[in-house]
């Protein structure tokens, strides 16, 4: 009965030892940033720019994960294509650099580790909190700070394609709280009638599409030294 307990605990101990090292994973991801707003009410390819984003991730179980990232990327959008008349005679433009730190959850639908498994890739769920700051704007029409915090949320898909290797498609959203990622507000001196103003009801947003290569710390420690 000694040598079964044992056996058991010493199992138990290597199992845990397994999973605790598959929980740390740094990634790296390219993909493209678009900006929607008072130039923009949707996404358009024409005003995509490159985004770059490494991360750390911790597996807490086959479902639950929180990833720590860091994203810089370009934001940029006109009035080329004008949305109505309005913007038309606006004929504004801009092109800024974002760089954004966040802290998202993951929730999994899938266990994509388990062994006996023939599904190897889960759809995913993330939301969290980061703070984004802007730089490029050659002047402001508000006073207003290029810090702000934004609200990342979004989906995915995760394939695992080694014991050590994910490849993750995700598609983001970030609400922000301000309306000047564009820097066109509600500025501006109507009587002019420059047209160089907007929306100040209507929030901006960006969005980040990547695929990104995850390495996990993965490896089978040896419980005790047999010798």
């Amino acid at each position: 009965m000694k040598k079964i307990l044992f056996s058991c605990c010493i199992a138990f101990l290597f199992m845990g030892q397994v999973t605790l090292a598959q929980r740390n994973e740094i990634g790296l991801g390219l993909g493209a940033m678009w900006y929607t707003g008072d130039l923009a009410r949707y996404p358009q390819l024409a005003n995509s720019m490159p985004g770059l984003t490494v991360y750390y991730r911790q597996n807490f179980n086959p479902y639950l994960s929180l990833r720590v990232s860091a994203l810089i990327g370009g934001l940029k959008g006109s009035d080329t294509y004008p949305i109505d008349a309005f913007a038309e005679e606006r004929a504004y433009a801009f092109n800024i650099l974002i760089t954004e730190l966040s802290a998202i959850g993951e929730f999994n639908f899938l266990d994509i580790r388990n062994k006996h498994s023939l599904i190897k890739w889960t759809p995913y769920l993330m939301g969290g909190v980061g703070v984004m700051a802007m730089f490029g704007h050659a002047e402001a029409t508000d006073n207003f700070s290029p810090v702000q915090p934004v609200i990342p949320f979004g989906l995915g898909l995760k394939f695992a394609l080694s014991q050590q290797f994910t490849l993750d498609i995700t598609y983001g959203f970030r609400k922000t709280f301000f309306d000047h990622l564009d820097n066109i507000s509600s500025s501006g001196d109507f009587s002019v009638k420059d047209y160089q103003y907007g929306n100040r009801f209507d929030k901006d947003m960006y969005q980040f599409f990547g695929i990104s290569l995850g390495y996990i710390f993965y490896k089978i420690p040896c419980p005790y030294d047999f010798y």
